[in-house]
């Protein structure tokens, strides 16, 4: 953050997501949308970091503190309307402001209607503190009508009722403003009128702002750091291993084995990014899963086996799981899934491979196993390949073995997700052998470009 900081600072007129995200983050490929999560990713991490009205970003000033007695929050519902529009509902509140709901309807075509009611919506919420049960999802809805009506977000910061609640209430369930009325034996009016149903939650935030100033907190920075969750960094002192080893992880797709300090496998995963993954184990997080926990306890090492695509990786996963047993991995049927493809003709599916200048062709009948055969793409090995994959397609079948099986089930699922984008070939429609060859030949030589591996290595 400080490098974004340090930009900032420089660029008193601001700056806009993209170029935050290339001159001091140096995400070259970040733009639109994309700039804009991380740069807003970036503000949440760091309060110092602010957005403008007209979508530049800014070094904020220092805010006085904002004392719950003397503030103004603004209770925000909304929804979309059958046409595409939006509907607010809105009420303005606090300890020593009367209440007052209002509703805004936007239309789903931009015209001076629409912008006059965002203009007045903006005005609205500009003066105060923004409050939804689930504020993200809110701001998401109204932010991006504002973008595309007037061409700027409205809602920046402010509650999330939610997330107060279960701030307020650590042991209850806090699933709905029911759960939150419940805790604080409040009434809530769950209507379809959204002035109505928007001042029932003023109510409830009035309850939970009683309850963090019997906490102690007495202002809204008060009440934003109590949400702010600690973030702990996993000690690397009781590894194999640093930080530098992480960074310097393939980004490929392929398998990673977690050992423990005797070499004893304790869990096996796969990824289509290696890197990405394994260092969502080690990042600086408020929460750790269970599981995640007890596996960083125990683990020792980590090693990597790069593959060339996800099927690949989801196969070979499966087989070392079965060979290996690892204490925290659940049973191969986690591969399983609901969807999975009919198709029993044998048929070839040809996907990157780890070797460079290479593809690699997934041979599938229903009475083998499924074979995996590399070729070189410029064909200089190909009478080997070709020979390999006609003996798979004419030899005899056999019992398949549990592991067998599973690599089946696991191909199946996978063919259902990607059969619109995979290169498969049912030998049945390809005729005569001569003819499957010469088909396959042709996919070999058009699979050297960088766009075709993508597909299945991002």
């Amino acid at each position: 953050m400080d490098r974004v900081v340090e930009y900032l600072t420089d660029r008193q007129d601001g700056a806009t997501a993209e170029e935050i995200a290339r001159e001091a983050m140096g995400l070259r490929g970040a733009i639109g949308v994309v700039a804009t999560s991380v740069v807003r990713a970036a503000a949440e991490a760091d309060e110092r970091i602010v957005e403008g009205p007209d979508g530049l970003w800014f070094i904020g000033k220092a805010r006085k503190e904002r004392r719950l007695r003397d503030c103004s929050f603004v209770t925000v519902v909304c929804r979309t309307t059958d046409e595409g529009g939006l509907m607010v509902g809105a009420t303005q509140t606090g300890f020593e402001n009367p209440t007052e709901p209002v509703s805004f309807e936007v239309p789903p075509t931009r015209s001076e209607a629409s912008i006059d009611v965002l203009n007045r919506l903006g005005d609205l919420v500009s003066g105060s503190v923004a409050v939804g049960f689930r504020l993200a999802t809110i701001g998401n809805l109204i932010n991006q009508t504002a973008r595309l009506h007037v061409g700027r977000t409205l809602l920046t910061e402010g509650l999330c009722l939610s997330r107060l609640a279960r701030r307020c209430f650590p042991n209850a369930k806090i699933r709905s403003c029911v759960d939150i009325a419940a805790a604080l034996n409040l009434p809530l009016v769950d209507v379809d009128d959204l002035e109505a149903l928007s001042t029932s939650h003023s109510d409830l935030l009035l309850g939970l702002l009683e309850n963090c100033e019997a906490r102690g907190l007495h202002s809204v920075e008060e009440i934003v750091a109590d949400l702010q969750p600690t973030v702990m960094a996993v000690n690397f002192e009781a590894y194999a291993f640093d930080e530098a080893y992480l960074d310097e992880l393939p980004e490929r797709p392929g398998v990673y084995v977690m050992r423990d300090v005797d070499a004893k496998v304790v869990y096996v995963g796969k990824s289509v990014h290696l890197r990405d993954r394994v260092k969502t184990y080690f990042a600086k997080r408020s929460e750790r899963a269970d599981k995640t926990l007890k596996i960083l306890d125990r683990i020792w090492t980590v090693e990597v086996e790069v593959v060339g695509s996800e099927l690949e990786a989801l196969i070979l996963e499966a087989r070392m799981i079965q060979a290996t047993q690892p204490e925290f991995n659940k049973q191969m049927e986690v591969h399983e899934r609901d969807h999975l493809d009919s198709r029993t003709a044998p048929f070839l599916i040809l996907l990157p491979s780890s070797i460079s200048d290479c593809a690699e062709i997934f041979c599938v009948r229903t009475d083998r196993g499924i074979q995996r055969i590399g070729a070189r793409k410029d064909l200089a090995d190909w009478d080997k390949s070709w020979s390999d994959v006609e003996s798979y397609l004419v030899g005899p079948g056999s019992e398949l073995d549990p592991v067998e099986q599973a690599g089946h089930r696991i191909l199946q699922s996978w063919i259902h997700k990607n059969k619109d984008q995979a290169t498969l070939i049912d030998v049945g429609d390809a005729g005569e052998l001569s003819n499957l060859k010469r088909l396959l030949e042709e996919h070999i030589r058009d699979a050297d470009s960088e766009a075709w591996e993508k597909v299945w290595r991002v």
